[in-house]
């Protein structure tokens, strides 16, 4: 049975700079699979720099909680062109579906993509049962 898993993302903070000239544009997008071809995705935070603050909701409406045991979450600088990587995480969602009413909120660490931890986002996660 599939459900919805609704991410509030909210803000990132220390982010690491990846611009040259000016300031970063971050947007934050999410999946349930790396190789999913569209991810939901935040506006862009112009000229936000290292914090960029969105509280907009994403959903991602076919999560299987027997199959899909992670959320990713990646944050990019827009460019024209190729948009460049920012920081990335990884959130097991074995710890979403224990916790009660299946909602958690909590920063999570971000990492660069060189492996580095840098900067932290605050989530919102909710798995909502069809119906409901």
């Amino acid at each position: 049975m599939t459900h919805t898993l609704k991410v509030t993302v909210h803000q990132a903070t220390r982010l690491e700079d990846v611009e040259r000239f000016g300031e970063n544009d971050p947007y934050a997008q999410i999946s349930l699979d790396l190789k999913a071809k569209r991810w939901p995705k935040t506006k862009t935070a112009k000229n936000a720099g290292k914090e960029a603050t969105w509280n907009q909701t994403l959903e991602l409406s076919e999560y299987n909680p027997q199959e899909q045991k992670e959320l990713y979450v990646d944050i990019l600088d827009e460019e024209i062109g190729f948009d460049e990587p920012i920081a990335f995480t990884t959130i097991p969602l074995n710890q979403v579906n224990a916790a009660h009413g299946r909602v958690i909120r909590g920063r999570f660490d971000l990492f660069t993509v060189k492996g580095e931890q840098k900067g932290e986002i605050l989530l919102t996660i909710a798995v909502v049962a069809p119906g409901q």
